[in-house]
């Protein structure tokens, strides 16, 4: 199968987190039916939308695994519709490409592989990262991080030196292989839809449009909230209900920025990176400036009073620990009803 014209076509959407693959996958998850109709196979997995878990275990599967897994991949949806595109989706792909290009290869020998990566401005990206671990945190050390804490331990992210990342898959990969895009006001504003003009499927399936914006950031003014208190050991369901509350909290003075970080911090986190994204854009975008490096600073928060943001975590404390006493009146009601005494 040295012929790529006679391989299945793969797209593989690798990342980078923050850059609307939430709005992506669900998308894709929504449409999987209506893309299935055109050859377009965006593979099933139990209560997930994306292929974490199955490009982890791919990666530890033995050749007969492998075989069987890119046969199922290669299979007819149903009678009569072959598969013409498979497309994966993971925004961890990034980090598992960082350590190891191993996998890359062994699908790129088995599939007429493209590789769809967006980037964005680092500083941009670690406001949004950010954000995201202090409102659905996962790691212990960055739940309650400052914003200097967190750039502190930057390092856990390597993957936005992204000249280094390209020529790690371009060691793999042709550069026609490659698909680059800024998720930027100076390139790519939805990439939900460039994703869908890069497959070619956007003018030959009616997709159904998602009801609200996916996985929002915070004002920073909510965040730093949200923050005080500390959501890591918050169960799911009340996790999503504290978010929803402060988002419809009327916070006063709060003008809605995003921005955490300090105009000094702002460009030293540019100045690490200037060299190679001036790269990338000769490299891929004829010497244009995609990332907005010459302009474009984020609108700053108009401080919002101290006791104020105290008022809100209060709040957030509140509906936390009401919350997990219902929570456990709950749990305890079961156990009762299936282990108490009958009458």
């Amino acid at each position: 199968m040295n012929d790529h014209k006679q391989k299945p076509k793969l797209y593989l959407h690798v990342g980078v987190h923050r850059t609307g693959t939430s709005s992506i996958q669900r998308a894709l998850k929504r449409n999987r039916q209506a893309l299935a109709t055109q050859g377009v196979l965006y593979p099933e997995l139990p209560q997930e939308r994306r292929h974490r878990h199955l490009f982890r275990r791919f990666s530890s599967w033995g050749p007969r695994e492998k075989a069987e897994c890119l046969k199922a991949l290669a299979s007819s949806l149903s009678p009569g519709v072959p598969v013409r595109v498979v497309v994966l989706s993971d925004e961890d792909f990034v980090r598992i490409l960082w350590h190891s290009t191993k996998l890359l290869a062994f699908l790129n020998e088995h599939f007429d592989l493209q590789v769809l990566l967006y980037l964005r401005r680092q500083d941009l990206w670690l406001e949004s990262w950010y954000n995201q671990n202090i409102k659905w945190p996962w790691v212990r050390s960055l739940s309650t991080a400052t914003p200097a804490q967190f750039l502190a331990q930057a390092d856990q992210f390597p993957w936005i030196d992204y000249q280094r990342l390209t020529d790690k898959l371009l060691q793999v990969v042709k550069r026609e292989q490659l698909v680059l895009a800024v998720m930027s006001t100076h390139d790519v504003t939805d990439t939900k839809a460039h994703f869908f003009a890069a497959l070619g499927i956007e003018d030959h399936v009616p997709l159904s449009a998602a009801k609200r914006q996916q996985n929002q950031s915070l004002s920073a003014a909510k965040l730093e909230a949200v923050r005080r208190v500390g959501l890591i050991d918050v169960p799911r369901k009340l996790r999503n209900k504290v978010l929803r509350f402060v988002r419809d909290y009327s916070l006063a003075g709060d003008s809605g920025s995003t921005a955490v970080f300090s105009e000094a911090q702002r460009q030293a986190i540019m100045a690490r990176f200037k060299a190679g994204n001036e790269q990338i854009c000769h490299d891929f975008f004829d010497a244009q400036d995609r990332f907005g490096l010459r302009g474009s600073q984020p609108r700053y928060q108009e401080a919002v009073a101290d006791a104020d943001i105290d008022a809100l975590a209060a709040q957030i404390t509140h509906i936390v620990h009401a919350g997990r006493t219902r929570y456990q009146t709950t749990w305890r009601q079961r156990l009762l009803g299936r282990f108490g005494r009958r009458p």
